[in-house]
Order: structure tokens, then sequence, then C-alpha cells
């Protein structure tokens, strides 16, 4: 299994990517809303991947590395240490 060092506030893990880009217009909406914006990041949608699971993370902008370009990319997302409700999917069959 890859590492998955991702931790949450039930004590599960999961798959996610090593940066997330954002468009302009979902970079100004996390700046305006802050804490009242939540990431939700989608992992093992492939088949035979495992069990799918969305991380949600809260105020994204206080955890990651922001590196400005034409949009915004969340840099460090597999080693933070953010808080992240995570749900997945019962018995996907896999």
């Amino acid at each position: 299994m890859s590492a998955l060092p991702f931790a949450a506030n039930s004590g599960q893990y999961f798959a996610e990517p090593a940066d997330v880009s954002l468009t302009s217009a979902e970079l100004t909406r996390a700046l305006a809303e802050g804490s009242n914006y939540s990431l939700v990041i989608a992992s093992n949608l492939e088949e035979g991947r495992g069990t799918p699971t969305l991380g949600i993370i809260t105020d994204p902008l206080c955890f990651f590395e922001v590196e400005s370009m034409a949009d915004v990319k969340l840099k460090g997302v597999r080693d933070a240490d953010a808080d992240a409700a995570v749900w997945q999917w019962p018995d996907a069959g896999v």
C-alpha cells in the first residue's frame, strides 16, 4: 500500500494527491469564506484502487503552502498535518 500519512479526525487515512490546483474563483472563495470553505479530495475512484474515499479539509489555505500561478496549487497535501473528515462509500464492492 502507498504511504498514507494524512491523518483525519476519525483516525483514518486516505490516499490523496501531492498537490491540488484551485482556479482563481476557488481561491477567491476560499479566501473570503475562511473556515466556512472546505476542500474535498476524492480518492480511489478508479476500479480496483481500493475503497472510494472523500477527504474534507476545512479552511485548506491554513494548512498548505500556496504557490502562485494562473491557478493556485496547494503544495504538501500528502505531508500536511491537517485535520480532515473522511467519508468512505459503504461496501463499494472492492
